[in-house]
């Protein structure tokens, strides 16, 4: 079997499954397609449809820069050394607690 004739075997075996929406269903589609055109969005509304994700990612990155600055305020880097005993023995340095 070729190519063509497994393509016209699979749509006279697949005609039986293709949907075939009736007048009602079609004039149901074409009646909120219509609606969904014949609405005019004021600039308002464009405007607040672009803006809201951009403050939504800021307010993230905020928060996020608030958690880290207090994370990091809890804990200093140099509270970690300061607590370390280093001594310089025979040249070799050691850190100990």
């Amino acid at each position: 079997m070729n190519d063509d004739d497994f393509l016209k075997t699979l749509r006279a075996e697949g005609s039986e499954l293709r949907f075939d929406p009736g007048e009602v269903v079609l004039g149901r589609i074409e009646a909120r397609v219509r609606s969904r055109l014949s609405e005019v969005e004021s600039i308002s509304e464009t405007l607040a449809r672009w803006l809201r994700p951009l403050a939504g990612a800021m307010f993230a990155a905020a928060a996020i820069s608030v958690a880290t600055l207090v994370w990091l305020s809890i804990e200093p880097a140099d509270a970690l050394l300061a607590s370390a005993d280093v001594s310089i023995v025979e040249d070799y340095y050691r850190v100990a607690r």
